[in-house]
C-alpha cells in the first residue's frame, strides 16, 4: 500500500484492482476525504465572477505535481490519454 508521509498530499488509505472491458486492469486508490475539490472551488469562483486567488492556484498546482512525481517515482506507473 502507498503511504504518503508528505503533509501536503491526501493520505492513501487502501487500494484494490478491478477489471474493465477486454483485458484492462485498473488500480483503484481509496484516499482520505477532502471536502473541497478543485472543481467545486472553480465553480464557486466562476459563479461569483471572481478569480481564484493566486496563492490557492499555486498550492493546488504544487500538490498536483508533487503527488504525480511521488506516484511515478514509487510505482513507475504513468497513464494518460
Amino acid at each position: 500500500m502507498f503511504v504518503s508521509l508528505f503533509r501536503a498530499i491526501a493520505a492513501a488509505l487502501s487500494s484494490f484492482y478491478s477489471r474493465g472491458e477486454k483485458d484492462d486492469v485498473y488500480l483503484n486508490l481509496v484516499m482520505e476525504f477532502i471536502p473541497e475539490t478543485i472543481h467545486r472551488t472553480l465553480r464557486n469562483h466562476t459563479k461569483a465572477n471572481k478569480l481564484v486567488p493566486a496563492l490557492s492556484t499555486k498550492l493546488y498546482m504544487y500538490q498536483y505535481v508533487e503527488a504525480r512525481m511521488r506516484m511515478h517515482a514509487r510505482t513507475g506507473m504513468w497513464r494518460s490519454r
